[in-house]
């Protein structure tokens, strides 16, 4: 994650002049109050899910979710508490594929050897160690909550003990302020830093009535040096959400009102500066849009039961939190997964956590609809993906406190097209909600990748040409998912394309809908000009490149399944790879069309294209979410000064025929007995279908 300072630091000095007198609710409230608790133990007495989560088995996952929270506690009333040393960087801890490495169940810190579970290479030393002991300090301030938590719920004095024990080892221990974003503080990152003491802060909250005065002023003194170094450290970007939202809970904690002022009048200006009006936060949807988010609903919880609404405050009208909840739903695949265009993880979905707190305050059937959703068992890194239908959202801390049960008559929300200006991506959903396409026309952000013009394609409950998004960033691997050659578009020379500032684009609305942009920054010297065009459940791709001098034009295409190529006979030539993450390259004999189709089970994908110049095809292997498992890769070339490719793509579950044709302008696509003749739009204009 990038850390950004693009306006001067702020002081607590500089805001005391502002400062308004507040009163704190009685404590504990910056989580939970004595209203809520007394409602979530009548619901805990009785048979239901939250039941089932509070009293759940605590796995790997349980930093993030709230099933297992009664057994986390149990488990660390147990444990010796040792604060481990210096936390490192979590993105180290990665194989060289990308596969995230094993931790050691006991939860400690060594040298190693860390193991690979997908290809068992070993690897060791402080790199890897400090990793790992930025993951038990996250454990550790988890234990902390929890432990809080269950001595709130059940009564359990010696819980809070414990509780407190980790906050006083930690005060003893802390090695003084984050004096910059990865120099002093409990662990490298400021970031980390904050995510980590927010924790602390609630637990803090909690056990504060019943602790003495000594200890109260020796935790108190610990958190706010904590926040006078990430004040020092914000400036803008997704760490200062978190920096300031981190303050903020500190403050209400201990009661300090400057903290509190300077967090609500940073993230105020965070929503008023960096936000852009289509309330989608400028680096990624699908990873730090809801990071944003994640971060300001820690500090509008704690507001929320201090009296300020923080979810509904707008510095312009239709401008808030809680449109930033709602502006991604249209960027779902039909099966609720996020596309993972630029920087994040590739299985990432709309984080339940915001959703309940959002759906307490507003009744919306779309959180509702996310809410009652299926997905996989919590956030996953890249290459450790775990699959499994039966595990519903509903077990995060927030649904356990506050969820209340969902209507039994929820109708899936009508989801449509979009275009989001400010990041550059057009989505085309079919109109049964059964495909997706994206169209990345926009520049290079802080967070992204040169992977300008690039596609992404949903259907029939698959992900048949996927952006992999990236991996952690301390992995080898890592360049492959951040070059242009890991994503679908087009490749010129065999070079990586150049970063872009371009975001103009022709957006269709309607059938066909569609979107046309042009680039001529993504490769100098090049005017290249994507069209993109949804007809019914099928879509259609133009290219069209310009240039004064002779290229060679390839068209990337990935995709799981088996490949198969229609009518290529003889042996095919071996060929040299752009870059090593490809292997086995081989070029078959060149034609005016290329036909084939990706199986996978009983689905398939199809693939009609036609060139201004005859197509060699090449077929090969690259990385899927990991180097360790891959995938057919197609790439379709041409040469010249100029070249045009025309491609349909259409998924199907059964045999189905598909034949395309071309007749100047028009494009006669025939498939399950009916006939399209689709005009392609020249500049300016739109595409016309005739049926």
């Amino acid at each position: 994650m990038k850390f950004e300072l693009p306006f001067a630091l702020l002081t607590l000095t500089l805001l005391a002049s502002s400062l308004k007198a507040m009163e704190f609710s009685k404590h504990p409230f910056v989580l939970v109050d004595s209203k809520e608790l007394n409602a979530l133990r009548a619901e805990l007495l009785k048979p239901g899910w939250k039941k089932d989560v509070y009293n759940g088995a605590a796995g790997p996952d349980v930093v993030s979710l709230g099933k297992g929270l009664k057994q986390n506690a149990d488990f660390w009333f147990q444990q010796e508490i040792t604060i481990p040393p210096y936390g490192g960087h979590g993105h180290n801890f990665f194989c060289d594929d990308g596969t995230h490495l094993n931790a050691p169940p006991e939860y400690k810190c060594h040298p190693g050897p860390y193991v690979c579970p997908s290809c068992g290479k070993k690897y060791d030393g402080e790199r890897y160690q400090a990793a790992q002991a930025l993951k038990v300090h996250h454990l550790l301030s988890q234990a902390a909550l929890d432990l809080a938590l269950v001595a709130a719920i059940e009564h359990k004095p010696e819980y809070e003990a414990k509780a407190a024990e980790i906050l006083l080892k930690y005060s003893d221990v802390y090695p003084g302020p984050h004096t910059n974003a990865t120099t002093g503080g409990m662990m490298l990152q400021s970031l980390d830093e904050a995510v980590w003491v927010i924790r602390l802060a609630k637990a803090y909250d909690l056990v504060r009535n019943d602790l003495p005065a000594d200890q109260r002023a020796k935790i108190e003194k610990f958190l706010r040096t904590v926040a006078e170094g990430l004040i020092k450290c914000s400036g803008g970007g997704n760490w200062s959400s978190w920096h300031s939202s981190a303050v903020g809970v500190i403050g209400y904690a201990i009661e300090d009102e400057k903290l509190v002022t300077w967090s609500l009048d940073f993230v105020k200006g965070q929503l008023t500066r960096e936000l852009p009006d289509d309330c989608i936060w400028p680096e990624s949807i699908h990873c730090y849009h809801y990071y944003v988010v994640q971060a300001f609903t820690h500090l509008a919880e704690a507001a929320r039961h201090a009296g300020v609404d923080l979810y509904r405050w707008e510095p312009k009208p239709g401008k808030s939190m809680m449109q930033m909840l709602i502006a991604p739903l249209n960027y779902t695949y039909p099966d609720m997964r996020l596309p993972a265009i630029n920087d994040g993880w590739f299985e990432s979905y709309p984080p339940a956590e915001v959703y309940e707190t959002a759906y307490r305050l507003d009744p919306d059937p779309r959180f509702a609809w996310v809410l009652a959703s299926r997905s996989p068992k919590g956030p996953v890194y890249a290459g450790n993906s775990v699959r499994d239908e039966g595990v519903t959202l509903r077990n995060s801390r927030y649904a356990l406190l506050f969820g209340s049960d969902l209507p039994t008559n929820l109708v899936r929300p009508k989801l449509t097209s979009a275009n989001y200006p400010v990041l550059g991506i057009r989505t085309l959903r079919s109109s049964d909600d059964t495909a997706m396409m994206t169209f990345h026309y926009g520049p290079f952000v802080g967070h992204g990748h040169p992977d300008k013009m690039g596609i992404t394609l949903f259907a029939h409950g698959k992900l048949w040409a996927a952006d992999y998004g990236t991996q952690g960033y301390g992995s080898q691997s890592v360049w492959w998912f951040k070059s242009g050659y890991s994503h679908n578009m087009i490749i010129v020379d065999g070079k990586n394309p150049a970063a872009t500032k371009e975001r103009a684009a022709d957006i269709w609305t309607g059938d066909p809908e569609g979107a046309r942009s042009t680039t001529a920054e993504a490769y100098p010297g090049v005017k290249w000009t994507r069209t993109v065009i949804r007809v019914g459940d099928y879509f259609v791709v133009r290219d069209q490149m310009v240039s004064d001098e002779s290229h060679t034009y390839d068209f990337y295409l990935h995709s799981e399944g088996r490949l198969i190529l229609d009518g290529q006979v003889g042996d095919p030539a071996a060929v040299e790879p752009a870059t090593d993450w490809i292997k086995d390259l081989k070029s078959w004999s060149a034609s005016d069309t290329l036909s084939g189709r990706w199986e996978f089970g009983s689905k398939a994908l199809d693939i009609r294209m036609i060139g201004s110049s005859p197509i060699t095809p090449l077929v090969g292997e690259c990385p899927s979410d990991t180097a360790a498992d891959p995938i057919p890769l197609l790439i379709a070339r041409q040469t010249g000064k100029s070249a045009e490719f025309i491609t349909v793509l259409y998924s199907h579950f059964a045999d189905a025929e598909l034949t395309v044709n071309r007749d100047g302008d028009n494009l006669v696509i025939e498939h399950d007995g009916a006939k399209d003749v689709l005009t392609l739009p020249n500049a300016g204009a739109a595409p016309a279908l005739q049926r």
